[in-house]
């Protein structure tokens, strides 16, 4: 299967988790087309200034691998900044937040795979 840029869907969303500005994931692949195994497989583009509020996973765990920009992410109690080639790794039952401090869009993909 292969897929034109143009067919990925795409979900704006503000304020996520609480948190601040737009949000925006350009789905690579469906939860569908996952197989049932994850729920999100996406481009994210986090505005400048923007915040995706802390939470916690519940079944699930998360992989972010930063592309480009300059953030700072909280997992459980740490906070680190981040940029290009970086990663976190929610793993399931744990808390993360991921903010952009820069001044350009923060740029990750994420994917979100089930434990059980």
């Amino acid at each position: 299967m292969l897929k034109k840029a143009k067919q990925l869907g795409v979900s704006v969303l503000k304020n996520m988790f609480d948190g601040k500005g737009t949000f925006t994931q350009h789905h690579i692949i469906t939860k569908e087309e996952m197989g049932n195994t994850g729920r999100l497989f996406a481009d994210c583009t986090l505005e400048v200034g923007g915040v995706v509020g802390g939470h916690t996973h519940h079944g699930d765990n998360e992989v972010c691998y930063f592309l480009s920009g300059h953030g700072r992410v909280t997992d459980d109690k740490d906070s680190v900044e981040v940029g290009a080639g970086d990663v976190n790794y929610c793993l399931d039952g744990h808390y993360h937040k991921i903010e952009n401090i820069g001044d350009e869009e923060l740029r990750y993909i994420a994917v979100i795979f089930y434990t059980h």
